[in-house]
């Protein structure tokens, strides 16, 4: 089991680029289907350029967006994968990770 950055097949150009990066999840995949799917990736730290850290990379390609669905796999049997189009990050500066995760923790003790 591993956790992935995930899109759907019709996300994807005939180059294997991303369409909308925005529609890339994280999802855990097992056994060459989604078995988890999480909201879509963050723009501020995925498709940032000054973010090196954690950055989109490859996804790889399911039939469709939702857990049970199958990757798509190329003739070798590797799944197949899409990247964003160069040019598709920009520049949006420094990313606090820090006081992101304060952010994130104090949203569960307001909520619960």
């Amino acid at each position: 089991m591993n956790v992935r950055h995930v899109t759907s097949e019709d996300n994807v150009d005939e180059d294997l680029c991303l369409i909308d990066p925005g529609l890339v999840h994280h999802g855990t995949v097992q056994g060459g289907v989604i078995s988890a799917l999480a909201g879509p990736v963050d723009p501020c730290t995925h498709f940032n350029a000054d973010f090196r850290e954690h950055g989109l990379g490859e996804c790889v390609i399911a039939q469709q967006l939702q857990v049970g669905s199958e990757l798509i796999v190329d003739e070798e049997g590797h799944f197949r994968r899409a990247v964003l189009r160069p040019g598709m990050t920009q520049s949006l500066g420094r990313v606090d990770t820090g006081g992101r995760r304060v952010d994130w923790l104090s949203s569960f003790q307001r909520n619960s």
